[in-house]
């Protein structure tokens, strides 16, 4: 069983050694290239740290390979992240949740076994990180408008997050007294995990994440499928609804969901829904926010369609550089 368990770490390892070459090349956007690299090497030391003895590594570099293999979950988050978020930064609670498992594993690991609280707080911050890894990958799906990339969503859930969530749970039921066939088993999972990640990674830099012309469609349905999308959008205010989704919008129209998504998406400029949406709810807002001196920023937010907000400051100040209260001071200043 041991050699076995030995064998499918060193393939699952190759494995990810070969598609590092492939990701290094690709014309992935750079952060995104250079996590999942990061992401490769950490899971690259937690399968191999465990079939290196002190002989062969020495003591100074089984540390290392400990200390970055233990920040996987964080590292998966991230490349997560930038594969499937538009425009939106990290969140502070995901460095939070990152910085607390990693300083508890700091102690941990250098205190031996009197230290099995912090331990745990290591596992339960990992195993946080891996569902809430999950959670936003499937749950964002919904404003995604890049057909290729929902399907991935589907095979990154279904195989990576998967076997991260299920590896650490194992880890932490069992306090680290892993039955060597369920160690096998995690293994077969991380080695299919790999293998499916990167079939689907490989496709990635074939996906239109910024259409390189969107200039007016040659085909007479595109274009007049383009007018109805801005008219429900401008005339009939759709981004306003506070409910407002891909579907019901396709519905409105009278065409299939996968097919908005193409236009919006091919012919229109935007990966994301919501970023759609934003667009015209901030153009309003902020024209807004200079014709009517006198209503509460709020009241403009929520008319507009934003749920609450600080979503709306967010996503006015990532646009305009500014908070609303400022845009509308200064402009009101300079009229």
């Amino acid at each position: 069983m041991l050699e076995l368990n030995v064998a499918v770490r060193l393939i699952a390892a190759s494995q990810i050694i070969l598609i590092c070459t492939a990701v290094a090349r690709s014309s992935l956007p750079g952060p995104l290239r250079w996590s999942y690299l990061a992401l490769s090497v950490g899971v690259i030391c937690y399968l191999l740290a465990p079939t290196m003895t002190e002989q062969i590594i020495g003591l100074p570099m089984g540390l290392i390979m400990d200390q970055i293999s233990n920040l996987v979950p964080a590292m998966l988050f991230l490349v997560a992240w930038l594969l499937f978020t538009d425009d939106r930064p990290v969140p502070i609670w995901a460095w939070l949740i990152a910085v607390g498992y990693t300083l508890s594993f700091q102690v941990w690991f250098f205190s031996g076994q009197e230290a099995l609280g912090f331990a745990l707080i290591n596992q339960i911050g990992k195993l946080t990180l891996a569902l809430s890894t999950l959670w936003f990958v499937w749950v964002d799906r919904r404003t995604d408008l890049v057909n290729d990339r929902i399907r991935i969503r589907v095979y990154f859930c279904g195989y990576v997050g998967a076997a991260v969530a299920l590896v650490v749970s194992v880890e932490l039921i069992s306090l680290w007294q892993v039955p060597a066939v369920l160690e096998l088993l995690g293994m077969t999972l991380i080695l299919l995990a790999a293998f499916a990640l990167n079939i689907y990674l490989v496709r990635i830099p074939s996906m239109q994440w910024h259409p390189k012309s969107l200039q007016k469609p040659q085909d007479p349905s595109v274009q007049n499928l383009i007018n109805q999308i801005e008219n429900t959008m401008v005339e009939q205010r759709y981004y306003a609804q506070g409910d407002a989704r891909v579907t019901g919008m396709a519905d409105l129209i009278g065409i299939p969901d996968y097919r908005l998504r193409r236009i919006i998406n091919g012919n229109m400029g935007y990966n994301n829904f919501n970023q759609f949406l934003n667009s015209y709810r901030l153009e309003e807002a902020a024209q807004r926010l200079i014709s009517e001196p006198h209503t509460p920023v709020l009241t403009l937010a929520l008319d507009v369609g934003f749920r609450s907000i600080s979503s709306f400051n967010t996503s006015f100040r990532t646009k305009y550089r500014c908070s609303p209260t400022e845009y509308r001071t200064d402009h009101l200043t300079e009229s």
